[in-house]
């Protein structure tokens, strides 16, 4: 994998990259004729098999929308925590302050 390039594009996109090549070599992988590949291997209780997954709901998002969605979270929580800790911090004097004022907040919140 050659490094990130700012040139090149978002970091997000290079990630993005990375895990849909590394899909396709385990898929690749997974497929290869001399680890079995193309073989369907059965469960040998068909039953209890079937039974443990017809109540798992229905997923039918790609791993690029899954992916896509879990970073839009992880970027709103990053920009929010650094936006609550910059308010408190306008409110205290100090730094020690400030860790026990957000300390606090966050078990107020049971976080």
């Amino acid at each position: 994998v050659k490094k990130a390039d700012r040139e090149r594009g978002k970091f997000r996109s290079f990630l993005l990259t990375c895990v849909k090549r590394y899909v396709t070599d385990e898929k690749d992988r997974a497929q290869a004729r001399k680890r079995g590949g193309g073989l369907t291997i059965l469960p040998l209780e068909f039953e209890t098999a079937e039974s443990s997954f017809r109540y798992e709901p229905a997923d039918q998002r790609t791993p690029e929308t899954i992916f896509e969605k879990r970073w839009a979270i992880h970027r709103l929580r990053s920009r929010l925590g650094h936006l609550l800790r910059e308010e408190v911090a306008s409110t205290v004097s100090d730094r020690a302050q400030l860790d026990a004022e957000m300390h606090s907040l966050f078990e107020a919140l049971g976080s």
